[in-house]
């Protein structure tokens, strides 16, 4: 057979000789069966085999040996990964075999120097290692495009990262257009395990005529454990949540038993630094990597990784693709992956060897959902047949926003072309298989209307050439929106309490809204350009909280197993053997889906819908049970509200949409909603109607802007939606419903709920209730993180301390009104009666804004008293800050200390200072009034001119 054979034999004797030098003692499986396809077909080929298999090596080495057997080009190979810290990788891993070659290669990307681009234009190297974003910059580059003609083989790795997103679109349309130069170029794609191998190589080339699909289906050893730990009695203390601390415990026990080193994988930023900080307070050598830290800070995190300097590293999906960590014994994974093509990827870092086990474990939170989840996940990971348990991959159709920057860049390319040329060549791609003449007119027209290219008729054919912004919206432009971080800032305490992705505060969160971070609840009181501010919040409000982890959807089939486990677990089936959790957890899932079957209510799954509702501190609560998935469930929950008059909030699960209404809405109103016949258009048209009010359009319109050069990727989000509003109308709002719909919602799984309600084939159960049932709770306390998420409310006493000691740490300028003098002090620090240190005056006013010529101004008019009789020689400025001066003046006279004090507080004027300070009873009222008015500063200074 020819996994049998030394397959390294069959390479060029050069190549052979380097291979053994370099330690490469036998093939892999991937490369048994991948090289000698490759060197005997000149056919595109799309390569599938688990991470740490060798794919980069049994695609290039083929086309080494090929190229060793004839006179080099250069160009020829062009190579592209998702990620520059993948090009860095894939650099310092193959430098010696090309130098041992005499051949070269060169990296290009967003780091890359001015003069090493300007060297490769000059001198290509052999291969070039890029990404899709400088590929577009390749393309239109004059100085290399006339050696393009060269490129013979275009690899590219981590396609599955590639395929579902617009970044993926805009590589393939590019490689369309790479043809122009080079017709008979090979594309290779490197791919991860993937559910749909037949659409990656459909996407990758076109069509699925004459693809090599090469995979290795062999069982890598895999072993996935999940773990709910619950806290010993009486541990916890002080803030900590005691199932938070067994989690750590957990991990940390984990870690001890390792002789090697782990990844920590969690779903956000906000888990990672936390976790990172618990392990380290432990004694635990620990490192954090994430997307927000600086790129030297990443790198040396890697580094320390590698060379065995620390025995774990805390990382969101930043460490999940190929990046060389080195030698990983053990991945363990904080809370539900939430999808099964992320856990096989990123328990394929351990173990990295194909004949080494992959070893992980899931620290599952005790939340029923989150238990059942990770069990499912698990299971499916670690099949046998996990490339048809896994999720299939999405590609997104027709992107506007990409055909927008694929049209200039064919004309920045050949300064003028026909619309209908245009189509053929981009029509080629996947993406734009349904690319027609009228859908290029129309994107065309937009970019007309804006500037940036021109629209011209020779012979009744249309063509565009260069507008005056070509260039600069070329080179402006990407599919990778930029996103900034918000400072999440307590107010009270002014403490920064974590921060929040823009994404999150745009598509999830609005002033009054509650959120998890931390662990802890905030209500939002304003949002600001860099800032959201916060207040402690009280589990008992009635609002359904957001959190940040939820972004990552949750596909179909995973909800209907997690619904079918529960049926499982009620009807008394072993299911031990299928889903791998320790007994303990086991148990406990066990016990709660019997205790939930107790009362009576249907579990949820295939075939049923439970509604239950419920009144909760005066607000309407329901809870729709519905196995879905996420995008589904995001669907029926604008669904929903389409038919609700008057306020209602929604928060969609995988497992169901909460609902919170003042408006009366009971079980039996949701189960008539369902029950309504409606055609799939007006169910389409009611959702998108819906969501068009909703944060997740707002936020799709304002990337879409962003990704079309509308919006310049500095501004606020708030100044960035007012831009976007303006475009609303044209192809900027289309694309951006339909980017929306493709991120966000599962229409069609909607759709086909709807229709087998109405057929009968699935019931309705509609339940009034005095409380959530049991899995109604686990599916509340979902939304929160599955976290116990602390309740913030803080007694009066302690807010007022924390103003009072928030304030006093404050530095005061303070001027004397009568000899001028100027001098600064901490307000815990004054006197409880201030007076002028120089001549001993009680009128001493408050700088408060921070006037910077007070001295001389005050001494000014010391000098000459009749400037206050007559002020025309002072300017408006002067005026203002002399008139602040007296007011506050006053004040401390009347008040002393107290006056300073309470004008150190934001947005506190000598107006709002006279009706705190009048008004007050007692010292603790007196701070809560400051906090009183400072929301309100914070919550409406964005509305002032």
């Amino acid at each position: 057979m020819i996994e049998d054979r030394d397959v390294f034999s069959l390479l060029h004797p050069r190549l052979r000789l380097i291979i053994n030098r370099l330690g490469y003692e036998k093939p892999t499986r991937i490369q048994r069966i991948a090289i000698p396809r490759l060197l005997a077909s000149e056919r595109h080929s799309l390569i599938i085999a688990p991470t740490g298999s060798g794919k980069t090596e049994a695609a290039l080495f083929p086309i080494l040996s090929k190229i060793l057997s004839r006179e080099a080009r250069s160009p020829e190979i062009l190579y592209i990964t998702p990620l520059r810290a993948l090009n860095r990788d894939l650099s310092e891993r193959l430098e010696k075999i090309f130098t041992w070659l005499g051949l070269s290669m060169g990296v290009w990307h967003g780091d890359t120097p001015r003069s090493a681009r300007k060297r490769i234009a000059g001198s290509p190297p052999n291969m070039i290692v890029t990404t899709p974003e400088s590929l577009q910059y390749i393309l239109v580059n004059k100085g290399l495009a006339e050696h393009l003609s060269n490129i013979g083989y275009v690899i590219v790795d981590e396609i599955h990262e590639l395929m579902p997103s617009e970044r993926g679109c805009e590589l393939i349309a590019s490689l369309e257009r790479l043809k122009r130069y080079s017709r008979s170029f090979i594309r290779i794609g490197l791919s991860g395990s993937i559910g749909n191998p037949d659409d990656a190589a459909r996407f990758l080339t076109g069509s699925m005529a004459g693809v090599n699909i090469i995979i290795d289906r062999s069982e890598k050893p895999c072993r996935i454990t999940v773990h709910s730990p619950l806290p010993e009695t009486g541990s916890g203390s002080g803030d900590r949540d005691p199932f938070f601390g067994a989690r750590i415990s957990k991990i940390y026990e984990i870690l001890s038993r390792s002789s090697g080193s782990a990844i920590i994988f969690t779903n956000t930023r906000d888990q990672a630094e936390r976790i990172g900080s618990e392990l380290k307070s432990m004694g635990a050598d620990i490192g954090v990597h994430h997307g927000s830290l600086s790129k030297e800070a990443r790198e040396n995190i890697e580094r320390s990784l590698r060379e065995g300097r620390l025995k774990a590293v805390v990382a969101t999906s930043s460490l999940e693709l190929g990046i060389d960590v080195g030698s990983i014994d053990l991945v363990i994974q904080y809370i539900s992956p939430r999808q099964a093509i992320k856990m096989l990827q990123r328990v394929g870092r351990s173990g990295h060897r194909e004949d080494l086990e992959s070893r992980g474990y899931i620290i599952a939170s005790e939340n029923i959902y989150d238990i059942a989840e990770s069990m499912v996940i698990a299971r499916r990971a670690c099949s046998r047949r996990s490339h048809r348990e896994i999720e299939r991959l999405g590609i997104r159709s027709m992107p506007l926003d990409v055909l927008a920057h694929q049209l200039v860049g064919l004309v920045l390319e050949m300064d003028s072309i026909y619309i209908d040329d245009a189509a053929k060549t981009l029509s080629r791609a996947y993406c734009f298989r349904d690319l027609d003449e009228a859908i290029v007119n129309k994107v065309a027209s937009f970019l007309s209307d804006i500037g940036v290219i021109k629209i011209s008729e020779k012979m009744g054919r249309k063509i565009l050439s260069r507008g005056r912004r070509a260039m600069q919206y070329y080179y402006k432009v990407t599919m990778i929106v930029d996103t900034k971080s918000y400072r999440v800032v307590d107010i009270t305490s002014n403490r920064a309490v974590g921060e929040l992705d823009e994404r999150f505060v745009a598509k999830e969160i609005s002033e009054g809204a509650v959120i998890v971070l931390g662990g802890s609840l905030w209500r939002v009181v304003s949002i600001e350009d860099d800032r959201v501010y916060v207040e402690a919040a009280d589990s008992s409000e009635g609002s359904i909280p957001r959190w940040v982890g939820q972004q990552i959807p949750v596909d179909s089939r995973i909800a209907r197993e997690v619904c079918s486990l529960y049926r499982l677990a009620a009807s008394g089936s072993k299911i031990a053997s299928s889903y791998p959790a320790d007994e303990e957890t086991l148990k406990r899932l066990t016990e709660a889906v019997r205790r939930h079957a107790e009362t009576g209510i249907p579990l949820p799954g295939d075939g049923v819908i439970i509604i239950e509702s419920w009144r909760e501190h005066g607000v309407n609560m329901a809870i729709i049970h519905a196995c879905i998935g996420s995008k589904a469930n995001e669907a029926l929950g604008l669904y929903i509200s389409s038919h609700v008059p008057g306020s209602i909030s929604y928060r969609a699960t995988p497992y169901g949409v909460i609902i919170a209404s003042q408006a009366s809405i009971g079980s039996g109103d949701i189960a008539s909603i369902l029950s309504m016949w409606r055609d799939r258009d007006e169910i389409y048209n009611r959702v998108i109607g819906s969501a068009r009010s909703s944060g997740l359009y707002r936020w799709h319109l304002v990337a879409v802007a962003k990704k079309m050069g509308m919006i310049d990727k500095d501004i606020s989000f708030d100044e960035a939606l007012k831009h976007a509003r303006l475009f609303e109308n044209t192809v900027v709002g289309e694309e951006a419903i339909g980017d929306m719909i493709y991120e966000e919602l599962d229409l069609e799984t909607l759709v086909k709920t709807l229709e087998e309600i109405k057929a009968g084939r699935t019931r309705v159960v509609a339940l009034d209730l005095e409380r959530p049932s049991p899995l109604g709770e686990e599916i509340y306390r979902g939304v929160s993180g599955f976290e116990r998420v602390r309740s913030q409310f803080i007694p009066r006493s302690i807010a007022a301390e924390l103003i009072r000691r928030r304030l006093e740490e404050k530095e005061a300028q303070l001027v004397c009104i009568i000899c001028g003098h100027t001098y600064r002090e901490k307000v815990s620090r004054l006197p409880e009666r201030v007076s002028c240190p120089s001549c001993g005056s009680v009128f001493v006013g408050v700088n408060k804004y921070g006037y910077e010529r007070a001295e001389d101004l005050v001494r000014r008019i010391a000098r000459n008293p009749g400037i206050l009789r007559d002020p025309k020689g002072l300017s408006d400025e002067e005026k203002e800050a002399i008139n602040m001066l007296k007011k506050t003046a006053n004040l401390v006279a009347s008040y002393g200390r107290k006056a300073v004090l309470v004008l150190m507080a934001r947005g506190v004027g000598p107006e709002a200072a006279i009706d705190i300070l009048a008004n007050h009873h007692g010292d603790e009222d007196l701070y809560i009034k400051i906090l009183d008015r400072e929301k309100i500063y914070i919550s409406t200074r964005k509305y002032w001119d």
